[in-house]
């Protein structure tokens, strides 16, 4: 993945685009996993291009994720599989997070990159849970 971190500097300093889609539920759909993915979205970063005629460029910012421990025990780490632009990146939560509690983490994964649409793949790939069990998606 291209990373334009030299180039959003070179721009300037940019303003927070709001997105339409930010916030919209995941498409990936785990019925199986015990952490359920409530939403995965791109945060956008628009960029001043072209002074004369206002054209834009739009960068990622980071990921906005919420997950819900959906299991009756606490969970103890999440891991996280983030797919954007045809890299992966993995995100860890560590803390107790309890049967029901609403976890949102911004990440700031992807930073900088060309926007590439609202939409990243985001799936659970493994928790461990208070009671020492485990939880893997499997290959």
């Amino acid at each position: 993945m291209l990373r334009l971190k030299s180039v959003a500097l070179l721009l300037g300093v940019g303003m927070v685009c709001p997105h339409p889609a930010l916030g919209a539920p995941s498409s990936q759909v785990q019925a199986a996993a015990p952490i359920r993915i409530e939403r995965c979205a791109v945060n956008v970063r628009s960029f001043l291009q072209d002074p004369f005629n206002g054209m834009r460029m739009n960068f990622v910012s980071g990921i906005s994720l919420r997950f819900v421990n959906v299991r009756d025990v606490a969970a103890t780490r999440v891991n996280i599989s983030l797919h954007y632009q045809g890299a992966t990146e993995t995100m860890v939560a560590g803390g107790t997070f309890a049967a029901g509690d609403l976890i949102d983490r911004d990440v700031a994964a992807f930073s900088a990159a060309l926007y590439a649409g609202p939409s990243p793949n985001c799936s659970v790939t493994s928790a461990t849970f208070a009671d020492g069990s485990t939880w893997s998606a499997g290959p």
